[in-house]
């Protein structure tokens, strides 16, 4: 519950925030004139910590091609020499026994279209943060009136505007939390300590790489939910999991909601043994897309289990082009399993491979997984079951949630097989990571260059989304989101009965008579 003033502040403090990492991105990139800023990514160790270069000594830029380095301890200028070497900055350091000098070398052609590329991308990732920051704004304001903040609590109760916000901040009211304090608790462990994390350092920013995690149940729940990693310093930290500004390209993850799963509902195919033409198209007389081992494809017919199983490119993109429509996939993926997108993702490349423009948050794609699961229903995620003021009365109920149809029951059924299959198969994605006892089911994404790693499935128990990657886009190809799906889910899995997705949908169908009249 917040206040359309607040809504208003805060999408204007996230549009202000892409401004400035805008700047600082600039700020670091070397362009042929001594800057201080140039060694900010630069990382030494001081007394066994990883420390910035800034914090052991004093830079100085002397003329317009010479940084001076000098240590605040002498014995640190062999350690600052080799962590600058060893840096992305491609500067030569040298020493006279008290300093450190660092020559800017001129600008060679390769290197400004080099650079120009860099300074392109870092303005691209900031007008994308800046619409997104605008396009949620003004969706939780719609939200927010939508649910009778304030407007509902003025008419049903007869407050004043101002009364009716103080009810809402200072009124007592009492808030039923959904979420598992249990899994949270180990959630937040986990991402605070990076336990079994895949270690790739630094970016070129000196910026570690971060994830997101979303935990849900197949009713909507919010069983659990991290946005960042190490310790949360502050009550309002940026989370990643939720804020338009941490939206990142979902990659292959997209591929069920956009293609399989509406082909499916569509009867375009039939089951995961259906055969599909593994071969790129010829798009502006260049062959497209590139499977993720660089090949166009084999030629052959080959199943969906495989098509989806490799994460092949070729499949999804030549059904879209020959049976869907961009139309179709762009609905699904907005109307049926509501993931936010704007009209410039609706391409090729966006709904075939999910090299969106905008991008999706974790909690989009767990709430969007659940279909799979279920029986095909999406159910708008919750974090609480309901609010009632002091005297017990309820203002905010969730606990008659009801969801919309997807998908037919059918095709999620054939799809969660598929996906199912994704965790089974030796060419699987996500091979490795069954949770034991229990059916698991995933879907893997790697955007352009390993920028994004996705992680999208679960078991009859819970479903979830896992990114792993950078704020700002860097190389993430060493690393695996399943990793950390295999940490938590083997864990919070340990002591709970066991369960069928056949199960799921049966819960799911007395939930639905329950709040059928309601």
């Amino acid at each position: 519950m917040i206040e359309p003033s607040k809504i208003k502040s805060d999408a204007a403090e996230l549009m202000e925030s892409a401004v400035m990492y805008l700047d600082d991105a600039l700020a670091r990139i070397r362009a042929g004139k001594a800057s201080a800023r140039i060694l900010d990514v630069v990382k030494v160790e001081y007394y066994g910590q990883m420390s910035p270069l800034a914090n052991v000594a004093t830079i100085t830029t002397p003329d317009a091609r010479t940084i001076q380095i000098q240590p605040w301890e002498k014995k640190m200028i062999a350690e600052i020499e080799r962590a600058i070497i060893n840096s992305s900055v491609g500067l030569a350091p040298s020493n006279n026994g008290e300093s450190i000098r660092c020559t800017v070398p001129p600008l060679t052609e390769d290197r400004r279209k080099e650079l120009l590329k860099k300074a392109k991308a870092a303005g691209e990732n900031a007008k994308v943060s800046v619409r997104n920051a605008r396009r949620d704004g003004i969706e939780h304001l719609k939200k927010a009136n939508k649910e009778g903040m304030p407007e509902d609590l003025q008419k049903e109760y007869g407050y004043e505007y101002n009364e009716a916000w103080r009810q809402v901040y200072y009124g007592g009211l009492n808030i039923y939390s959904a979420v598992d304090l249990g899994v949270q608790e180990y959630l937040e462990y986990v991402y605070r300590n990076r336990i079994d994390f895949p270690d790739i350092g630094y970016d070129e920013n000196g910026d570690e790489a971060q994830s997101s995690m979303t935990i849900m149940d197949y009713q909507g729940r919010i069983v659990a939910l991290v946005g960042g990693c190490d310790e949360k310093t502050t009550n309002r930290a940026f989370n990643r999991a939720t804020d338009a500004m941490a939206k990142r390209q979902p990659g292959s993850s997209i591929k069920p909601l956009t293609v399989y799963g509406p082909a499916m509902d569509l009867g375009y195919i039939q089951d995961g043994s259906t055969m599909l033409l593994d071969q790129a198209l010829t798009v502006d007389g260049e062959k497209w897309p590139q499977n993720y081992e660089g090949d166009h494809g084999s030629g052959k017919n080959i199943s969906v289990y495989q098509a989806v199983g490799e994460s092949l490119n070729t499949v999804p993109a030549r059904m879209i082009d020959e049976m869907l429509g961009l139309t179709t996939c762009y609905n699904y993926a907005n109307n049926k399993f509501h993931l936010n997108l704007v009209e410039e993702d609706a391409t090729l490349s966006g709904m075939a491979c999910g090299g969106t423009f905008s991008g999706v948050t974790t909690l989009e794609m767990a709430a969007a997984y659940a279909a799979f699961g279920n029986g095909g229903r999406y159910f708008e995620p919750y974090s609480y079951y309901k609010v009632t003021d002091r005297n017990g009365v309820v203002i905010l109920d969730n606990t008659k949630n009801k969801p919309e149809q997807a998908i037919s029951e059918e095709a999620a059924d054939k799809m969660l097989d598929v996906l199912i299959n994704v965790c089974t198969a030796s060419y699987g994605t996500g091979y490795g990571t069954s949770v034991d006892g229990f059916d698991t089911f995933s879907k893997t994404g790697t955007t352009s260059d390993d920028y994004d790693k996705w992680y999208c499935g679960g078991t009859p128990h819970f479903v979830t989304a896992i990114w792993f990657g950078f704020d700002y886009n860097a190389d993430t190809s060493s690393a695996r989101a399943k990793t950390i799906f295999s940490t938590v889910f083997d864990e919070i899995h340990l002591d709970l009965e066991s369960k069928e997705f056949s199960d799921v949908k049966e819960e799911v169908e007395i939930y639905m008579e329950s709040v059928k009249d309601e």
